[in-house]
């Protein structure tokens, strides 16, 4: 049957413009008192009982739903790392170490003059533009265009962004169109753990 000429949303529809227009609380009882006035007896209390049921377990599914959404995003950003009490000179020093340890060439290039590149990193002939953003909120497409000029400026093969935040949407999709790899918070939590 087609739900917008089931008689129970009329019956529904009719009980919550009651409510409205006695601004008093719908009492789900009076729903099939309105179906049947309207429509007779082709609704039975059997069907009222299970479509509340139905739309109130909807409602905890999706409260239950957001409410481990908030948790989990909570948990992630408030996790705990040292990088978080870092300044970007030492950010850029702290992932200049690491890229050593496993085993690249690493240049540290002149602040404020670097082209969109904090380091240069090579590796079996690989070289990588790498831009390091110690932000507090979502690193934005600009970073992304940024070190994709400084690869070509450096004359790299690839380029990088790491954050210990995460990114907006637009850099997500402009990174993976022009083929910029990004690393967020989750990553650098599996350097820091490894280190």
């Amino acid at each position: 049957m087609d739900w917008v000429t089931n008689p129970l949303f009329y019956g529904i529809f009719i009980a919550l413009i009651e409510k409205y227009n006695h601004n008093s609380i719908v009492d789900v009882r009076s729903i099939p008192e309105v179906s049947k006035k309207m429509f007779g007896d082709k609704i039975s209390n059997l069907h009222i009982e299970w479509l509340i049921y139905c739309i109130i377990a909807a409602v905890v599914l999706i409260a239950l739903f957001w409410c481990i959404r908030f948790v989990i995003t909570k948990g992630r950003k408030q996790k705990p790392n040292p990088i978080d009490e870092m300044d970007g000179i030492e950010f850029e020093k702290y992932l200049a170490k690491h890229f050593e340890k496993q085993g690249f060439d690493v240049e540290l290039t002149q602040a404020g003059h670097d082209f969109g590149a904090d380091l240069i990193i090579t590796r079996d002939g690989v070289k990588t533009a790498v831009q390091a953003k110690r932000y507090s909120e979502n690193v934005s497409l600009s970073a992304v265009q940024e070190v994709f000029a400084a690869a070509a400026y450096y004359d790299c093969d690839t380029s990088l962004v790491i954050t210990n935040s995460y990114y907006t949407s637009s850099a997500k999709k402009l990174a993976e169109k022009i083929g910029v790899e990004l690393w967020d918070r989750d990553m650098l939590d599996e350097l820091f753990i490894q280190n």
